[in-house]
């Protein structure tokens, strides 16, 4: 099963350079030029992750029933088909890590298996860094927990917010906690009380909003960017899953850019 693209029509990306590699053989980091329309700023993240679902074949996860239904499968990491786009979203993310990941199939050292390394934060740092977002507005680095920090007391860019209190737009940033059921956060003052101490989240970007359900993409999920479908209530805030798959919601990075046009988030 093929999904559809939905409403979303794609438009040119704002540049993100393909890389060199340096003296020694290693990657390094991507230019990520930077979008002076704000608006922009917002569409492109969506388009980059809608083009980046189709490279990878357009999998599909349905959490509307509060469980976890793969409607379509994408193409895996380990695909050589993909490798090359995976190694484009580590050299987004400007950290010795990450770098080294780039130039080694995902490892996090020689020894590890390949993909050992989770690519999915590396992945929105490279939607940002297509899109033209500025550092400043969302910094780039390997662990979710990194650049959600920064948003806690808001950026030019983003700024993190309770899910109960938010309702999430094509553009915003949606956070849960991966840590075992007993120990995730329940709130976002949790993590402000611990803000700066690593632990283990996943992060989508919101491409579309319909009624009672929100769709999102995200890397390594089921080891592809794939588009997740997950319930909102009848106001459109994020619903708590069930499941200890699941991820616990706990914030949204709300962006501070001009939403997208009425025809694209459909409610």
């Amino acid at each position: 099963m093929r999904a559809p693209l939905f409403v979303l029509g794609l438009i040119p990306l704002a540049g993100c350079a393909e890389m060199n590699f340096a003296l020694d053989g290693q990657p390094t980091a991507l230019a990520c030029p930077v979008e002076d329309s704000l608006a922009l700023r917002r569409q492109r993240m969506v388009s980059t992750a809608l083009a980046e679902w189709q490279t990878f074949g357009g999998g599909v996860i349905d959490w509307s029933n509060g469980r976890r239904e793969v409607l379509a499968e994408g193409i895996k990491e380990t695909d050589p088909r993909v490798a090359s786009d995976i190694r484009r979203y580590w050299r987004a993310v400007p950290t010795p890590l990450a770098l080294q990941a780039a130039g080694n199939d995902g490892k996090s050292g020689p020894l590890d298996a390949p993909f050992s390394q989770a690519w999915s934060a590396a992945f929105i740092g490279y939607l940002a860094c297509a899109a033209g977002v500025p550092a400043g507005d969302l910094p780039r680095n390997e662990a979710h927990f990194a650049y959600l920090d920064a948003t806690l007391d808001g950026t030019p860019g983003f700024t993190a917010q309770p899910p109960e209190a938010e309702t999430p737009q094509p553009g915003d940033i949606i956070c849960g906690d991966r840590s075992a059921p007993e120990a995730r956060l329940t709130s976002l003052l949790q993590r402000r009380a611990e803000k700066g101490i690593p632990r283990p989240m996943h992060c989508d970007l919101v491409v579309e909003v319909r009624d009672r359900q929100l769709r999102a993409i995200g890397g390594n999920v089921n080891d592809s960017v794939t588009l997740s479908l997950y319930p909102i209530d009848a106001d459109g805030r994020l619903l708590r899953l069930p499941t200890p798959d699941a991820p616990g919601w706990f914030a949204v990075l709300q962006a501070s850019y001009p939403p997208l046009p009425e025809t694209i988030s459909q409610r």
